[in-house]
């Protein structure tokens, strides 16, 4: 079932959306990134509340473990007012932290090439290599 999330528009994407309607070329949405980042370091840990600042997710491969995905058109869904996008893990993929334990996943980035577009948080998810995941990110305008 997927886990359905709100995120906050970044900043980045403003500037971006701007400059692309300027030139009336295309934005596309071609990525994600889910990490290790993007809670409170606490026991047990929460989610942090996102901020529209954010210019990447917290997590960075050399501390803290993201997993990249590509995304294509299919996973995007537009209506009036609001973008759903579709983030899909396979159980297959991203089944081992940087300390090859399970990843314990706090944190989810939308990405326009290396612009991060829309960033959300949520409690923690634990992948592991019997189950695959799915956030579909719903951006309200």
């Amino acid at each position: 079932m997927a886990q359905i999330v709100s995120a906050v528009v970044c900043d980045g994407w403003r500037s971006l959306i701007a400059s692309r309607y300027a030139a009336d070329t295309v934005l596309l949405i071609d990525k994600f990134r889910i990490g290790e980042g993007g809670h409170d370091g606490g026991s047990p840990k929460e989610p942090v509340t996102p901020l529209a600042n954010r210019t990447d997710i917290e997590a960075d491969n050399i501390t803290k473990y993201y997993f990249e995905g590509n995304l294509d058109q299919t996973d995007i869904t537009a209506v009036t007012n609001q973008i759903t996008i579709r983030c899909f893990i396979d159980s297959a993929q991203a089944n081992l932290n940087l300390a090859s334990n399970p990843p314990e996943f706090f944190e989810l980035g939308v990405y326009s090439g290396s612009t991060l577009i829309a960033y959300s948080t949520f409690p923690i998810e634990i992948k592991t290599v019997s189950k695959s995941l799915e956030h579909l990110i719903i951006v309200d305008f």
